[in-house]
């Protein structure tokens, strides 16, 4: 059964030198969700700056601090995985621009 395709949430202000939490949501879904991966681009280089797998049945990732840099534009997306190991589709890209703190979408 395929999974649920998650959707990432708004990214609410934050300062790049600190960790913060992404979070996304799976509607409808139909399998028990035991890890999600999350992956960062930077737009400009279309660089992965971030790709992490996390076993979790909570929806979001906490970005370690100094991961990102203010005032660079980057993409996100997240996929979810099954007991089976097997993953739903990326999500769709949230496009987001760290700045001193402020997140602009």
């Amino acid at each position: 059964m395929a999974l649920t395709t998650p959707i990432v949430e708004n990214v609410n202000s934050f300062d790049a030198t600190l960790p913060t939490e992404l979070k996304f949501k799976v509607l409808g879904a139909t399998d028990q969700i035991v890890k999600n991966e999350i992956k960062i681009i930077n737009n400009t280089t279309s660089e992965v700056v971030y790709n992490h797998t996390e076993y979790t049945l909570l929806y979001e990732q906490e970005i370690p601090a100094n991961t990102l840099a203010n005032g660079v534009y980057y993409s996100v997306q997240f996929r979810v995985y099954n007991a089976n190991d097997e993953h739903s589709n990326w999500s769709l890209f949230l496009k987001t621009i760290v700045q001193n703190g402020l997140s602009f979408i």
